[in-house]
């Protein structure tokens, strides 16, 4: 689910409908939490990812409470208790915290693993206040 996308209900509402057929369906989800707003992105890594080309909503978070709370809005979302869940919502038992956090091109300007660790902290102790069950895992690495 993507951060920068994230908004109001009707917005919102683009991923209650995939995640109910993915369900529907018979697949067992995994959310991806990933992308920065623009109120988020540092300035110069926005002109960082104009210069090379690259989607600014790409941009590491500056602000990680921000991140790891709007994490925690949206797995209380999908978490299946009844507060606060999306009309007729699936439940999302598991989260990935970003996507190839160790790559140049998904987290500009570069990679930077003790942010990541501390953003996947953060996030974490959210995501499990409002879902202690939930399965959290940290962002896929390709140079591992």
């Amino acid at each position: 689910m993507s951060w920068a996308a994230w908004g109001d209900n009707a917005r919102n509402s683009f991923y209650d409908e995939r995640l109910g057929m993915l369900a529907d369906a018979g697949f067992n989800i995994i959310g991806m939490l990933l992308t920065t707003p623009e109120k988020y992105r540092d300035p110069n890594c926005e002109a960082y990812a104009d210069q090379t080309g690259q989607p600014d909503y790409w941009c590491a978070p500056t602000d990680l409470d921000a991140y790891a709370a709007w994490a925690a809005k949206v797995v209380e979302r999908y978490d299946g208790d009844g507060d606060d869940d999306a009309p007729g919502s699936p439940r999302v038992a598991a989260w990935q915290i970003w996507n190839e956090p160790d790559q140049d091109g998904t987290w500009l300007p570069q990679a930077d693993p003790p942010r990541y660790g501390a953003m996947l902290k953060l996030a974490y102790d959210a995501i499990k206040q409002a879902d202690p069950t939930a399965l959290v895992a940290y962002g896929r690495c390709d140079d591992v």
